[in-house]
């Protein structure tokens, strides 16, 4: 919820397309962390992790989907 909401101030600063690739970018870098959590600080380590994937998806799933509908000529649509 928090990244859909975050999209129009994120877009209206960087634009569309930086917008679109950093959110891809966020949404994609927590995984590295997964195979390197252990010990007692692994459960934050991971919930950081996929809050901040989530954060990542939600927003750049929203322009993802925006780019597509601009993208596809009405004819098609219909």
């Amino acid at each position: 919820m928090l990244g859909a909401l975050a999209t129009q101030p994120l877009v209206r600063r960087l634009g569309f397309g930086p917008a679109l690739i950093a959110t891809m970018l966020v949404a994609s870098t927590p995984l590295i962390a997964i195979p390197l959590a252990s010990g007692p600080a692994a459960p934050i380590v991971l919930a950081v992790a996929y809050f901040v994937e989530g954060f990542g998806i939600a927003v750049s799933g929203s322009q993802a989907v925006t780019l597509r509908l601009v993208a596809v000529p009405a004819a098609v649509v219909e």
